[in-house]
């Protein structure tokens, strides 16, 4: 099967995770040498659309390659637009937008910090939405450079996206030009979910303002689980709900695999992880830890016929501040893709056992467990999951 936009530049065939879901084409990207690749081609051959709604779009070496990209697009007469968060974007300097709008690109800054305002500064738009003439991505890479590979000059980070060719794609044009609306209003924001709810392949784009949908699904799919619960995510401190269900689940015999990130950019949210395994392993969870480089991932797979992969963070606060996307898959094909995804992660990563738990000085334990008491003391009190939390 060929690539959703293409054949991959550079001649090198990367990896492939692909399967038909209900007459549609799904690819996942295992590493993003392999999404770069097929985005950067499909730009150059797009004919009609180039829509692109980031959480993190910088104008370091990537974003300025991936500028130009977008403005030959527009220059050719595509519809090119890019939607970047106000807050994820705060590094990047105003003039290189402005300059990629007076070269044909139409540019918005999702809820610009106005102090008259400041208490509408919330949600953030954290989803990914990429619109590609037919072809639509999500997942967790955001447009700064350390998610390019090595050899390019990145950081070579390890995230995953997933590309899909066919009716959900009207899913994602419809959930963009939604948040496209909201970006300028500081009004309420809302969500977009592929109806039906049991459709084999559904975006769930989704706003605070209501219960998180894909947070709701996650759960309720959760406590049917018989067989496997694998979770790979990079920001991991599961809200007291989902915690519960993973331990409900491990205590009556299903496999429950955390694949937690060795190296991260978010320090705090590490400490207060590793305060909680030794609670999370007396309760039957298996943890693991990403050793090669910093893990971005964000997917879940669920038995044989439930699977997601997209921008969600299993952590309280995202439950509140941050509009997220993500494709849910209901097909055994799909699953068994990601099932043998996560199993190439966790060759490369290491089980928190008690020999590892032993490496822990008295002092970082005690520090560890100080932050985790701590957050959770908080999040009882939902100072953490805010005032829409059922």
């Amino acid at each position: 099967m060929k690539p959703l936009g293409g054949p991959p530049t550079g001649g090198v065939e990367p990896e492939r995770f692909e399967v038909t879901v209900a007459t549609q084409r799904l690819r996942i990207f295992a590493e993003t040498r392999a999404f770069w690749a097929e985005v950067e081609d499909g730009i150059e051959r797009a004919t009609s659309t180039v829509w692109l709604s980031t959480f993190i779009y910088i104008d370091d070496l990537l974003g300025r390659d991936f500028g130009e990209r977008l403005a030959r697009a527009a220059a050719r007469g595509v519809d090119v637009r890019l939607l970047y968060d106000s807050r994820g974007s705060s590094e990047a300097d105003p003039a290189f937008f402005e300059a990629l709008s007076e070269r044909g690109v139409q540019v918005k800054c999702y809820r610009p910090w106005r102090v008259a305002r400041f208490w509408r500064y919330f949600p953030r738009d954290h989803g990914r939405l990429l619109v590609i003439d037919d072809c639509a991505y999500t997942g967790g890479i955001n447009w700064r450079e350390e998610w390019l590979p090595r050899e390019r000059g990145g950081g070579d980070w390890h995230d995953v996206a997933v590309g899909v060719r066919g009716a959900c794609v009207l899913d994602f044009r419809r959930a963009y030009e939604l948040r496209w609306q909201e970006a300028e209003t500081l009004g309420p924001t809302s969500d977009h979910v592929t109806e039906p709810p049991d459709a084999a392949v559904a975006l769930l784009a989704d706003s605070p303002h209501s219960y998180p949908v894909i947070f709701e699904r996650m759960c309720a799919r959760i406590a049917r689980a018989k067989q496997r619960i694998w979770i790979e995510n990079s920001y991991c401190v599961p809200p007291r709900d989902l915690l519960n269900a993973l331990c409900d689940a491990a205590a009556r015999g299903v496999s429950v695999k955390l694949l937690q990130p060795a190296h991260t950019d978010l320090p705090i949210v590490q400490t207060i992880t590793r305060g909680e395994y030794r609670a999370w392993r007396k309760r039957k969870l298996l943890v693991y830890e990403y050793q090669p480089n910093v893990l971005h991932a964000k997917l879940a797979l669920i038995d044989d016929d439930w699977g997601t992969v997209g921008s969600f963070n299993a952590i309280a606060p995202g439950l509140w501040w941050a509009n997220e996307t993500n494709l849910v898959v209901q097909d055994a094909g799909f699953v068994d893709a990601l099932r043998r995804l996560f199993e190439q992660d966790l060759t490369r990563s290491e089980l928190v056992d008690a020999a590892w738990l032993a490496r822990e000085s008295w002092a970082v334990r005690i520090w560890r467990r100080f932050a985790a008491v701590v957050y959770r003391g908080l999040e009882r009190l939902d100072v953490l999951l805010g005032p829409r939390r059922r």
